[in-house]
């Protein structure tokens, strides 16, 4: 029952640093984000620190707050290797440091290239985002 537990909490931690991030980027305490979702500063406070798991509808909330769609969010609950977490954790770095003139232009093109994996190699495209 313990390991089953922990495996739940494992598909939180990117959701929770996605929340941690956000709060960072945007100024925002617990506090606020709580009153912002309609959710309790403790709860948060209990989901950021690993000691509960969220009930799907409190990470739907704090979605929605953030600003992170349906594809995202997916794809922060999902288990993945840490290798693959390196490379991803790489690609964004790299991102990140075109300059916005370019930055459409390569997100257009990765973008292009999952939707041609996806429909010859029938790739999950649960966790991509098509928008």
């Amino acid at each position: 029952m313990a390991e089953r537990e922990e495996m739940r909490k494992g598909r939180y931690r990117k959701f929770n640093q996605l929340v941690r991030d956000w709060m960072r980027r945007e100024g925002v305490t617990q506090y606020d984000l709580g009153k912002m979702a309609g959710i309790s500063d403790a709860t948060i406070s209990r989901m950021l620190r690993g000691v509960s798991v969220p009930s799907w509808d409190t990470v739907n909330k704090l979605a929605d707050v953030m600003g992170i769609n349906e594809p995202t969010l997916k794809a922060a609950l999902k288990a993945s290797s840490p290798e693959r977490e390196v490379k991803i954790s790489q690609l964004i770095d790299l991102l990140d440091r075109l300059p916005e003139r370019y930055f459409e232009m390569v997100f257009a093109q990765i973008r292009a290239a999952v939707q041609s994996l996806e429909r010859s190699e029938s790739v999950p495209a649960s966790s991509q985002d098509t928008g």
